[in-house]
């Protein structure tokens, strides 16, 4: 999700990725949040 305490998703996929291995996962994430900034930042993780 998006939204989550002390990290929020995209930061999260952003750590996972840094790491190495989340490059060769597939990642979906959810939200019911709906701010098209948000959105946009996810892709950008490329999530």
């Amino acid at each position: 999700d998006i939204v989550m305490p002390k990290m929020d998703g995209v930061d999260m996929l952003k750590k996972l990725r840094e790491d190495g291995w989340g490059s060769k996962v597939p990642v979906l994430l959810l939200t019911n949040d709906s701010n098209p900034e948000h959105i946009k930042e996810t892709l950008k993780a490329d999530a």
